[in-house]
């Protein structure tokens, strides 16, 4: 059997699943929008990526919507928004969901001087930059502030070393769970999205 396995790995064409010398072409708007890799952070990009992947996701249901996402903004505690994980969440799925950082990289014929070079730091700034972002990175949100708070107090994922990602959706999950619970309890839930999608993310991942 082992041997059987050895062989399998040794002649197996991996370029038949990532399409080798195959011209691919780009795609962007709402349901496109990828995240850049802050080093290490693939764990925490795939994770969250799995978790929006569906117009039915959950987070996005409940958080990608730019009415909702816009009024929890506007609730959050004005002493520290940023530190605030159900403002920095609904930046975040409104940001994916809405296609508006997800533009199609220029052409070989577009000439947009230097801009490319000096907007690729303002990634999560504004669309404005999105065309050089999608140009040098192919992604264009910058979910540092996210995986900040996410990560904070967590001996390994407030690291910048490699994470499994099933360990980190469970985190993910219980830091949601939480933050969700307190939203929940002050009834600024009820307030921004109504008594239908007023309740946590993890029963609605139960099947």
């Amino acid at each position: 059997m082992a041997e059987m396995e050895l062989d399998l790995n040794q002649n197996a064409e991996l370029w038949a699943i990532t399409e080798k010398g195959a011209k691919l072409e780009p795609v962007s708007g709402p349901g496109f929008t990828g995240l850049v890799n802050l080093g290490n952070s693939c764990y925490m990009n795939s994770t969250l990526q799995l978790l929006m992947a569906s117009p039915a996701s959950p987070l996005l249901l409940k958080y990608g919507d730019k009415a909702i996402a816009d009024s929890l903004i506007a609730t959050a505690p004005t002493d520290a928004p940023a530190e605030d994980p159900i403002t920095q969440l609904a930046k975040l799925a409104n940001g994916i969901a809405s296609g508006d950082y997800s533009v199609a990289p220029p052409t070989p014929t577009t000439t947009d001087g230097d801009e490319g070079k000096d907007g690729a730091g303002a990634a999560a700034e504004g669309p404005s930059a999105a065309a050089a972002m999608a140009s040098e990175f192919g992604a264009l949100l910058k979910p540092r502030m996210f995986k900040t708070l996410v990560g904070r107090g967590h001996s390994e994922f407030s690291s910048g070393r490699q994470q499994d990602a099933e360990e980190y959706l469970q985190h993910l999950l219980e830091f949601i769970g939480r933050a969700e619970h307190q939203a929940s309890s002050s009834g600024r839930f009820t307030t921004c999205m109504g008594p239908t999608l007023d309740k946590p993310i993890a029963s609605w991942c139960v099947h």
